[in-house]
């Protein structure tokens, strides 16, 4: 194992027999790994609001965990489908993707029956755009036009 790491970082082999120096290069490749498992653990408590469970039920508890995680997964999915469209869309973390680009304002358009027809998203927002191309390219096969609209804030 200490091979790996040292072969990671571009080291010497045989700095492995020597434990100060595989200590060493285990703690530099912790530090170069720039926390993002934290991010990501930080972005959904954030961007889902788990920040706190305070059930009194185990089960509860559960059931709650378990919709956090659903919503983080949703979150996550739905960032990658938009992505395939936009690319920009991919570097926004969770927060950002639910507070600025999941809440453009729009409406959906049916026809008498309910089928739906298309998506108008407000023009004035600033973040509309990315998500219309998005939006164009996830709804194509069924045939849902998407557009922006005249709809203010």
């Amino acid at each position: 194992m200490p091979d790996e790491v040292l072969k990671l970082l571009g080291r010497s082999a045989h700095e492995a027999h020597e434990p100060e120096l595989a200590a060493l290069a285990y703690a530099q490749l912790y530090d170069r790994r720039a926390g993002a498992i934290e991010i990501e653990i930080r972005e959904s408590k954030q961007g889902v609001g788990i920040n706190r469970r305070r059930k009194k039920r185990a089960a509860a508890q559960a059931l709650l965990t378990l919709l956090g995680t659903l919503a983080h997964n949703v979150l996550v999915w739905a960032r990658e489908w938009l992505s395939t469209g936009e690319p920009r869309l991919r570097q926004y973390g969770l927060v950002r993707l639910l507070r600025d680009v999941l809440c453009v304002s729009g409406f959906i358009e049916t026809d008498g029956r309910g089928t739906e027809l298309g998506v108008v998203l407000n023009r004035g927002s600033t973040l509309a755009r990315l998500l219309a191309g998005s939006l164009r390219e996830l709804l194509h096969e069924q045939s849902v036009a998407v557009s922006l609209g005249g709809l203010s804030d």
